[in-house]
């Protein structure tokens, strides 16, 4: 029995006598025939609606989780970065400061200073005009509830093949 004949419940336990009358299964009113179908194809649908929610419900919880992970990662690395670059700053103004006291004895300290100016301007509007390529944390084909798309397509093949 395959899993979506459990679901639904396609292969049923055999109906009493009672119910069914005196007449074989087989020769029942087509409009019995029909209602049957429609309700056991109205609680595959259901079912299956259920077993997809459920299954996206599992994939955001899952995603949720990697993402606060993921955010607590990137609190620790941005912290640990800040102070690196705070201290690294306070590096390069020394530098800075050290490059103009060396050009001031050699030309006028306001010439000095311009030059040094200029070319960390430049410098810096070059690093700037370079894009950071931020990659999506969550891919929509991740959200996909694939056992309810296997499940549809299973329960697409035991329809055709019933209906032949």
């Amino acid at each position: 029995m395959s899993a979506a004949e459990e679901t639904v419940g396609l292969r049923s336990a055999p109906v009493p006598r009672e119910v069914r009358g005196d007449r074989p299964m087989d020769e029942r009113p087509f409009a019995e025939i029909i209602t049957d179908l429609w309700q056991k194809t109205e609680a595959l649908v259901r079912q299956e609606m259920r077993l997809g929610i459920t299954e996206a419900e599992e994939k955001v919880d899952l995603l949720k989780t990697e993402l606060r992970q993921e955010v607590a990662e990137l609190k620790v690395e941005l912290i640990g970065k800040a102070v690196g670059l705070g201290v690294a700053l306070l590096g390069g103004l020394a530098f800075v400061a050290a490059l103009i006291l060396l050009l001031a004895e050699v030309m006028p300290p306001w010439l000095a200073a311009l030059i040094v100016a200029v070319v960390l301007s430049g410098a810096g509007a070059l690093l700037l005009k370079k894009t950071v390529h931020v990659e999506m944390p969550v891919k929509p084909r991740d959200l996909v509830p694939e056992r309810t798309v296997e499940s549809l397509r299973t329960d697409a093949r035991t329809i055709k093949e019933a209906m032949k």
